[in-house]
């Protein structure tokens, strides 16, 4: 069994601004392949790529010769081939190819200027995607296959349509913008953005994926469109979104790749959002995908932050769910100190927007979470905010990028050094996890039974004060299963918009909403703490009946709730 745990546990790199005061960490629009026996997985602003044997162990090498400071970097596979392209408004983009990642790329050639590409290959003949716009379509064209050249008239693939589609529409944001994002409207416009284009071929099929509505946004997702022909004509699926995680820890699943793994299974990898010291400040998710028996495509996001055991062979996707509750949600917490407004309470909050911060950066100090009584641990994931880290000076020459988002991408990968500890009295302590890791996203699994989870630091990149976004303890508490979701009801508020509600709940840590357009197609899901409503606002017109469960969870597991139509 594997153990995953969002957000990947990858080494994400830190970016220093050129104009910023504080350097941050970024990857985001991920290209996942399996090629000659090994995962291989591209971002933008790494400066190279990361490999795995298995989805959960990540390496990075490092590739300076690549388009390091493009975004939306695209690596599709051709026979013994792996090519890559990436994004550039400015000049002609590369398209290169390799038959060994790690001894480097040739170049094939430099056709036109393009924006999120994705390099599409069937059999002898390629297909070349692009576009990130407020005002134009997602095009495509096909390419001669040698040359890498266009062959032939470029066609238009989607445009945002709000109106009719829910996951479009980023309207519901126009109070909440920032002065950056009112800025960058001035060059972009206001409109929805469409961008991250993706194809794969399933059965005789083709799923054509693109994001929208904006990276910065919870709601960012994957919509899907089906055809039967690589320049379609594609039509809007009647699932839709395939892939969004609008609550939770983590928020945000738009502009990805969807992969085969060694064993014939479907993956989705994505973006999730964090945007505190940065609008662009992202990280990466990735959930088990697949094909129902009615060709529709579907990504199981059900508690998509939670860690997940996946079976060795080939699985049912729907059936993954999660292997642990999470025991730690707004537990006492302390600390050895914390800085004004960051205190302790924001380690357990389930938001990795919010941060406890230490006064210092200097060994010893910690933070301890309070489980309320003995439970049964058995994970503790540990998640790094990484909040007003001090920038590093490079030459003029290493920054790139463009003029607003001009940044060094740090060529270190600098340690996080710190130990886990847990106690059942909070006197007695027991070593539980810990060392030296690169990861700011780190599942530290073993069983122990305990009532207090400490952390105590001993070093951070850069002399950055300690902050944790999240300190989250997995296992399973005592006492019974929560009552099944009561007084739950459902309106249709728009053709784009519906308001879900359910009585309080004394045993409940939370719920989580499932929605789809047959009772046994809730594909999507919106993971909830501390709320009796919410409105969704990502429907799509077309579908004029959808059906909901609304069900609960506590320590000791989940209790669905009865499928109902929407209106009932």
């Amino acid at each position: 069994m594997k153990l995953l745990c969002n957000p990947l546990e990858i080494a994400y790199k830190y970016q220093h601004p050129l104009h910023g005061k504080f350097a941050y960490k970024e990857a985001a629009d991920p290209t996942l392949v399996y090629f000659k026996g090994r995962y291989f997985l591209f971002t933008s602003k790494c400066g190279g790529f990361y490999y795995s044997d298995d989805l959960v162990k990540w390496e990075f090498h490092e590739d300076r010769t690549l388009e390091i400071h493009s975004y939306a970097p695209d690596v599709s596979v051709r026979g013994e081939w792996l090519y890559f392209c990436a994004s550039s408004y400015a000049k002609k983009c590369k398209i290169l190819r390799s038959k060994d990642p790690f001894k480097g790329f040739e170049l094939v050639n430099a056709p036109f200027a393009f924006w999120d590409p994705h390099l599409y290959f069937e059999g002898e003949k390629a297909y070349l995607y692009w576009g990130c716009s407020s005002k134009e379509p997602i095009h495509g064209v096909e390419m001669d296959t040698e040359k890498m050249t266009p062959k032939g008239e470029r066609f238009d693939i989607v445009s945002a349509d709000p109106a009719r589609h829910g996951i479009d529409d980023k309207s519901v944001y126009e109070d909440e913008r920032t002065l950056w994002q009112k800025y960058i409207a001035l060059f972009t416009g206001s409109g929805t953005f469409v961008e991250g284009a993706f194809l794969n071929k399933i059965g005789e099929k083709y799923y054509f994926q693109y994001a929208t509505p904006g990276t910065e946004f919870p709601t960012y997702g994957d919509a899907v469109l089906v055809g039967d022909s690589p320049k379609g004509p594609f039509i809007w699926q009647k699932h839709n979104p395939y892939s969004i995680v609008p609550s939770g820890f983590t928020q945000g699943a738009g502009h990805g790749s969807t992969f085969e793994d060694e064993f014939g299974n479907l993956w989705h990898t994505s973006s999730v959002c964090v945007c505190v010291n940065h609008n662009f400040e992202r990280r990466l998710g990735l959930w088990p995908a697949g094909v129902d028996e009615d060709g529709l495509l579907y990504c199981n996001q059900y508690f998509a932050d939670y860690p997940k055991e996946i079976p060795e062979g080939k699985f049912d996707a729907r059936k993954i769910a999660p292997a642990y509750m999470l025991l730690s949600y707004k537990k006492k917490a302390t600390a050895s100190s914390a800085r004004k407004g960051m205190g302790p309470q924001n380690a357990v909050d389930e938001s990795i927007r919010s941060m406890w911060q230490a006064e210092s950066g200097k060994k010893g100090e910690w933070l301890c979470v309070d489980l309320g009584a003995e439970k049964d641990v058995r994970c503790v994931q540990v998640n790094f905010g990484d909040f007003e880290v001090p920038k590093k000076k490079a030459p003029r020459k290493e920054y790139g990028g463009t003029i607003s988002q001009e940044r060094f991408i740090d060529t270190e990968q600098p340690d996080y050094v710190y130990t886990l500890e847990v106690s059942s009295d909070g006197k007695t302590w027991q070593p539980y996890a810990g060392g030296r890791t690169k990861l700011p996203h780190k599942l530290w699994a073993g069983n122990a039974q305990a009532r207090f989870v400490r952390i105590t630091f001993e070093s951070a990149p850069f002399g950055q004060k300690f902050t944790l976004c999240g300190l989250r303890v997995f296992g399973f508490g005592g006492g019974a299963l929560p009552e099944q979701a009561k007084e739950t009801a459902a309106k249709r508020l728009s053709p784009t918009r519906a308001k879900f509600s359910w009585a309080s709940q004394k045993d409940a840590t939370g719920h989580c909403i499932r929605l789809g357009i047959a009772p046994d197609k809730l594909y999507s899901s919106v993971l909830l703490y501390g709320q009796t409503e919410y409105t969704a606002t990502f429907l799509n017109a077309e579908t004029k009946v959808y059906y909901y469960a609304v069900d609960c969870f506590n320590e000791k597991g989940i209790v669905q709730g009865d499928v109902r139509k929407i209106g009932e």
